[in-house]
């Protein structure tokens, strides 16, 4: 709540979440099978009448799964769906980004592009393992990629020059009020196998 754009969450209009009468339910747990759920909401933003999140970890064995992530917003005029890499660098393989003279937020070297199909950005963790998110956007989808703060660690923070900085990723939509349900999978798999090799979104059959 003091930071909420350091957080891997949906941002509401460019603010914090409020730190009262935010309350919290928590609609489904399952740890028991090999599709493990927890799908959790809360009142975060008081212009927002749905602020629900369900994640879902699918474990294939042999230490092969992904996570997939449903966020789902309703409320206010703009909704932020973001995330930021474990390291300096990744891998995009995505829109092409224009220069965003007004970046977002304290975000340097920022840059944007329409979203219309699937992407991905992937980091390196070590020579053998990668991490890999794949975002499957809603139609007028943008999204913004820039740098910023990442140290980790109360006894580690550092600002200014010395700060490690790590790529943000934004996933923006817009209305009156906006209406976003955003879906993101998360796959952490050996560099040389990803298991994880295609997402794609599917408009439900009648």
């Amino acid at each position: 709540t003091v930071r909420t754009i350091a957080h891997n969450t949906v941002v509401v209009d460019g603010a914090d979440q409020r730190r009262q009468g935010r309350g919290g339910d928590l609609y489904a747990f399952d740890a028991a099978g090999w599709v493990k759920l927890v799908d959790a909401g809360s009142q975060a933003y008081e212009q927002a009448s749905l602020y629900r999140r369900a994640c879902l970890l699918v474990d294939h064995g042999g230490g092969r799964g992904y996570l997939l992530d449903l966020f789902r917003v309703r409320g206010g005029r703009t909704h932020d769906y973001l995330f930021h890499g474990p390291r300096e660098r990744g891998r995009s393989a995505g829109p092409a980004l224009r220069p965003r003279p007004q970046g977002w937020h304290d975000l340097t070297d920022a840059g944007d592009a329409a979203a219309a199909e699937p992407w991905s950005m992937v980091f390196d963790l070590d020579d053998r393992v990668r991490f890999a998110v794949h975002a499957l956007p809603e139609e007028g989808e943008t999204a913004i990629v820039g740098d910023g703060w990442g140290e980790r660690g109360s006894t580690s923070r550092e600002r200014g020059a010395r700060a490690m900085k790590v790529p943000y990723v934004v996933r923006r939509r817009e209305g009156d009020p906006a209406d976003s349900a955003f879906a993101t999978v998360f796959d952490v798999s050996p560099a040389s196998a990803p298991f994880v090799r295609e997402v794609a979104r599917i408009e439900p059959r009648s």
